[in-house]
């Protein structure tokens, strides 16, 4: 998988996935502005952990995800600190360019 296509299917697939698996997940945002051979979903949860900060947790390429790929996992809360600015995200992650997925249009 090389193209933007590609990326762009598999990130689909991907946030699909989760929404199947993840009843609490609200939206998914993926950061495109980035490396091209990486992903970054930040994951907006209604039922996980309030943290005040945005943690990474990385899975290396396998034969499903050919890229490494980034989840942060944060609060409906947290993600509005976040969009204000309250809430940094990690040093070289951006909301330009985000998409963004919410579980009503994935469903719809």
């Amino acid at each position: 998988m090389s193209t933007n296509r590609d990326r762009e299917k598999l990130v689909a697939d991907l946030v699909q996935e989760h929404f199947d698996l993840e009843a609490d997940l609200e939206q998914i945002i993926w950061l495109k502005k980035g490396p091209a051979n990486e992903i970054r979903l930040l994951e907006v949860n209604r039922n996980t952990a309030a943290t005040g900060m945005v943690e990474v947790f990385g899975f290396a390429p396998s034969a499903d995800v050919p890229y490494p790929l980034r989840i942060a996992e944060i609060t409906p809360e947290e993600w509005e600190r976040v969009q204000n600015g309250e809430i940094p995200l990690p040093g070289n992650w951006s909301l330009e360019e985000a998409e963004i997925y919410a579980r009503e249009h994935v469903f719809a």
